[in-house]
């Protein structure tokens, strides 16, 4: 709550159809800073590390093969490849190829992954620089207790934080509306 309305069902995505099917009002379940309602292919963000580890444990149980958040050198290898590139795409930085808080006229919004095909990286991750960030599995210590890693830039950010080697944290109880899932298989 507030993002993901509770029904006898379970939790459901608040996009289009599921509002018309319900007669729900769209302005309770947006995300902050956004005027736009949920797409249903939007990435799974929005949720605390927590509901993103239960995520890989249901997915794994379910298919039989072990999923789990990357670990945060995992995912920066990734994003940056070999080469320790600054965005997925190289070291220059342009407007137009990742989801970030300027990149669509007049509103802030997610995007979906066909949205910015340049935002991929020398591996094929997509969304690495922009869009919705990812939690990963380090626990950072002590010193950060009860914070837990995102990495990746967001559809609420600025530029400079859509470097693939920007990190941030994170309380790991709390959803985050710029944090995700992407999970290893």
């Amino acid at each position: 709550d507030p993002f993901w309305p509770l029904t006898a069902e379970g939790y459901a995505v608040p996009d289009e159809g599921w509002l018309k099917r319900t007669g729900a009002p769209p302005r309770k379940h947006r995300l902050s800073s956004t005027l736009a309602d949920w797409h249903a292919d939007w990435p799974v963000m929005a949720v605390s590390w927590g509901d993103a580890l239960a995520y890989a444990r249901w997915r794994s149980l379910r298919e039989g093969r072990l999923y789990t958040l990357t670990l945060e050198a995992q995912w920066e290898l990734a994003a940056r490849g070999f080469d320790g590139r600054n965005h997925p795409w190289g070291n220059g930085w342009h407007d137009q190829l990742c989801n970030f808080r300027d990149a669509f006229p007049g509103a802030t919004k997610p995007a979906t992954i066909q949205e910015f095909p340049f935002d991929e990286s020398p591996f094929g991750g997509r969304g690495m620089a922009g869009n919705s960030g990812d939690w990963g599995l380090n626990d950072p210590g002590d010193k950060y207790r009860g914070l837990r890693p995102v990495r990746g830039g967001a559809w609420v950010h600025v530029p400079s934080m859509c470097r693939t080697h920007r990190r941030s944290g994170q309380g790991y109880r709390t959803p985050f509306m710029a944090a995700g899932i992407r999970l290893l298989g």
